[in-house]
């Protein structure tokens, strides 16, 4: 298994909210791990709520010793990590407000597990397709099912969910088929904003190595006006 990822502060935006993590060795229970994380824009400390549920989500990810499924052991962490951020946002007028989007997932034999919430995406891609696994959770996206599209004026950017909200949280969670023609990106939002799904495709085909094709998403994202951060983890 090849594995590498990248965050990129990007061109515009004055500190990095996104956060990454990968590991292609065991953890707690898990074989690897994969998170990204973004800190909702326009609330305090959205930096460190990106941090905080990172690192909390791996910390319970370790301690879980019950005989969970990897789908119960990835939602059962952000469920804990939902309470701990709101419990930090509403206990401290540093962190007050403060959330985050969160996807995380764990590769066993041909599957892959799953959960996400808020607008970070999964995409698998091979030589000829890129699909999109994950949903985003947006107001528009849910709006979309219940009215006509040409009746929407809802901007697409609004979150539905995020990890630090109060009461009970709905993850969302995946489980799809995996191969070893397959490749695998994870990213926020700041790379499929400035780079639509073919041109991540063609990127891809330019190389087969995991290394070369993240690094060249980041830089062409950049020169498209990078105008988020950026966070791309690759897995192949």
């Amino acid at each position: 298994m090849q594995v590498y990822g990248i965050s990129d502060k990007g061109k515009t935006r004055n500190k990095n909210e996104d956060r990454i993590f990968y590991t292609d060795k065991p953890i707690g229970k898990l074989p690897n791990l994969f998170i990204v994380a973004d800190g909702v824009g326009g609330t305090i400390a959205g930096e460190i709520a990106s941090s905080f549920a990172t690192e909390k989500f791996c910390q319970c990810i370790i301690e879980n010793k019950d005989d969970d499924s990897p789908l119960e052991i990835l939602a059962k962490g952000i469920v804990e990590v939902n309470k701990y951020i709101h419990y930090k946002s509403t206990n401290s007028y540093e962190f007050q407000g403060m959330a985050t989007t969160f996807l995380a997932a764990t590769i066993i034999n041909d599957k892959i597990y799953a959960i996400n919430i808020g607008d970070c995406r999964l995409y698998l891609l091979s030589k000829n397709t890129i699909t999109q696994i994950t949903e985003d959770n947006s107001y528009y996206n849910e709006m979309k099912n219940i009215l006509e599209i040409e009746t929407l004026k809802i901007n697409k950017n609004i979150l539905s969910r995020a990890v630090g909200q109060l009461g009970s949280l709905n993850v969302d969670t995946y489980e799809v088929e995996y191969t070893k023609d397959t490749n695998v990106i994870m990213c926020s939002d700041g790379l499929y904003k400035m780079l639509g799904d073919i041109e991540i495709l063609d990127i891809y085909n330019t190389t087969q190595d995991v290394k070369s094709y993240i690094n060249l998403l980041i830089k062409e994202a950049n020169q498209k006006g990078g105008q988020d951060n950026i966070s791309v983890i690759g897995i192949g």
